[in-house]
């Protein structure tokens, strides 16, 4: 491979399939057939109201500030087809696809015989605006060019792409002042792929390499990846995952990382086969297998609230904000204050923790919600606490309960 990796298990990962690398990451051009390869790292400094799984306040409305007079309107997922072209963008047709319109959008660059370049970003779509940046988006390439540098610069220096529905009911995309129409394209099902993202919602995919087994669990449009690599038949060596959303658009499954036990975000880029086997742009197959599981839900807007805990001679206490970020402090005055992002897939919620700005910090632990009760408390087995190698954080406690006022 071309990189080096940070994790043993994401080594393992990314034999056929993933990419990880820090902030040190080399040009997203250079690509491994078999690797597609993201744009780096996550920004720990970047606020909540950046990220795309977030609402920004930064997304006002579409920018022709006249189009409410003329009759247009701000458009909405439902004005959408699975897939689309804009004309004329980069001064060329660029595809636009949503999928099971779950969240993740993605621009396409054609190529002669297969496609040059992609942006993918997670979006919440707020008043019709598809806001792109390094937070919520990240690309991959199979060639270079003029245009693809154009569409990697939507993602390094972020940009809005603002769609409205005139008053003839066609859609339309504004970009830097400039109103281009959306179209309707066709794609062909290929034979034997799926195709369909909302088909995995609640499919857990098992791919046995060697000694690492990966383990992808579906949510609805959401994914938790587990990379488990044996020293032998009965131990486990050592366990890593990523977490974050997905679809399958013109017949590529995507996934794109937002969380990870360090500051990595990937691409992966793959054909699924109705037989679950995933099989790389690069035309290396991976046999795997698929059960179906019963995805755990917790309430999001009930989670998010204070919750106490006590271990030992440690009282702790955690607020969870609906606007997707935390803070955590455990006795208040030994200092032990961690603040970040909080995401929940199902039943699934990892913590980021904003101010682990070293490069060998453990930034993001993951866990599973169970035994829920808004009055009462829950459990959360996870992973180890962030930074796990800082004497003076204490490690997170696995039982909370709801805080008794008088």
């Amino acid at each position: 491979m071309k990189r080096s990796f940070l994790l043993a298990g994401c080594v393992a990962a990314s034999l056929s399939l993933f990419a990880c690398g820090d902030d040190s990451s080399s040009s997203p051009n250079n690509v491994d057939r078999d690797t597609i390869e993201s744009s780096g790292s996550e920004d720990p400094d970047s606020s909540a109201g950046k990220s795309g799984d977030k609402s920004s306040s930064s997304a006002e409305k579409p920018e022709s500030s006249s189009s409410e007079d003329s009759g247009n309107r701000a458009a909405t997922l439902d004005d959408f087809e699975k897939n689309m072209v804009i004309k004329g963008l980069f001064k060329t047709e660029i595809n636009l696809s949503v999928g099971a319109k779950n969240g993740v959008f993605t621009l396409w660059l054609p190529g002669e015989t297969v496609d040059s370049a992609w942006v993918v970003a997670h979006s919440d779509f707020k008043k019709g605006v598809l806001e792109i940046n390094s937070d919520n988006a990240t690309y991959a390439t199979t060639d270079e060019g003029g245009t693809i540098k154009s569409m990697l610069k939507l993602v390094n220096d972020g940009a809005k792409l603002s769609f409205i529905v005139n008053e003839d009911e066609k859609l339309l995309c504004v970009y830097n002042g400039d109103t281009l129409k959306v179209e309707t394209a066709k794609v062909k099902v290929k034979t034997n792929v799926i195709a369909n993202g909302d088909s995995l919602e609640g499919k857990r995919v098992s791919c046995k390499r060697g000694d690492t087994t990966d383990v992808y669990s579906f949510y609805k449009g959401a994914y938790v990846l587990r990379n488990v690599v044996k020293a032998g038949a009965d131990s486990t060596l050592g366990t890593s995952w990523s977490t974050g959303y997905y679809d399958i658009q013109r017949n590529k499954l995507l996934l794109l990382t937002k969380y990870s036990p360090r500051s990595v975000k990937a691409l992966v880029t793959t054909e699924l086969g109705e037989d679950y086997s995933m099989t790389s742009l690069g035309g290396n197959k991976t046999e795997c297998e698929a059960e179906g599981f019963k995805a755990g839900k917790v309430d999001a807007s009930k989670l998010a609230t204070e919750w106490d805990a006590v271990v030992g001679d440690v009282d702790w206490s955690m607020e969870l904000k609906s606007d997707g970020t935390f803070k955590i402090l455990a006795n208040e005055g030994r200092k032990d204050i961690r603040n970040g992002d909080w995401a929940l897939f199902g039943d699934v919620l990892v913590l980021r923790n904003r101010e682990c700005l070293d490069a060998d910090c453990i930034t993001s632990i993951m866990g599973t919600v169970s035994d829920f009760d808004a009055k009462k408390g829950f459990s959360y087995v996870h992973t180890k606490s962030f930074p796990n190698d800082d004497k003076e954080h204490q490690e997170l406690p696995f039982a909370w309960t709801a805080p008794i006022y008088e």
